[in-house]
């Protein structure tokens, strides 16, 4: 059985499955990146803002800001 190598392939390939070929690697090097970005991002997430005290109350003050305006709104 004979090995093909990467210049075969492109050399009996058509333009437009080389393009097709070009698109899905894109696909799959986007995808990779994304994926591992959310992950790390996840892992980091903790980090970033500290313990969980700290994170409660950034979201307690985020409320209590988004709140204010429609309590002068209902007086």
């Amino acid at each position: 059985m004979e090995m093909l190598t990467v210049t075969d392939l492109l050399q009996n390939a058509t333009y437009d499955q080389i393009v097709l070929s070009i698109c899905f690697a894109a696909v799959v090097v986007t995808g990779s990146m994304m994926h591992l970005s959310a992950h790390v991002g996840n892992m980091t997430r903790g980090k970033r803002l500290g313990s969980d005290e700290r994170t409660q109350r950034l979201k307690l003050q985020t409320i209590s800001e988004n709140e204010a305006p429609i309590r002068e709104k209902a007086a």
